[in-house]
């Protein structure tokens, strides 16, 4: 089974030279869940704010789940999707109705019915919360 790790920087870009906990992580992962490969997704993200499409590494991620390519995620930690809580559900429900468990170094969130719900209801209700903030805002436009 085929685990895909999926790792990404805000601040500057990994040199391949140098140690990425991250992944020490996955693989540890993955050693001790009786996975026996898998596929790293490295990504550089400049701003939180990028729309999802645009994250080519997540986006390739979510491709190769699509394809079969991958049986399941680690991330070590849900942050790591994405600070912004709204754009870390996107991503997981994104995973999740492709049947992928997303797991992490305190446990996962299983991809079935029940989840999927839950996170799509939790997601639905934050762009709510921000749409009815946003009202008062001026946006000089």
């Amino acid at each position: 089974m085929t685990i895909g790790i999926y790792v990404r920087f805000s601040k500057t870009p990994f040199a391949f030279n140098e140690f990425n906990p991250e992944i020490l992580n996955g693989l540890k992962w993955m050693y001790l869940n009786k996975f026996d490969s898998y596929k790293t997704y490295t990504e550089f993200v400049e701003n939180e704010l990028t729309d999802m499409s645009e994250r080519t590494e997540l986006n390739r991620m979510i491709y190769d789940a699509e394809k079969g390519l991958i049986d399941a995620v680690f991330v070590s930690d849900i942050r790591i999707f994405s600070p912004i809580s709204v754009k870390a559900l996107q991503a997981i429900i994104s995973l999740q109705e492709l049947g992928m468990n997303v797991y992490n170094t305190n446990g996962y969130i299983k991809a079935d019915e029940k989840n999927i719900k839950l996170f799509k209801m939790q997601f639905e209700e934050n762009w709510e919360r921000i749409n009815d903030i946003s009202k008062g805002i001026d946006f000089g436009g």
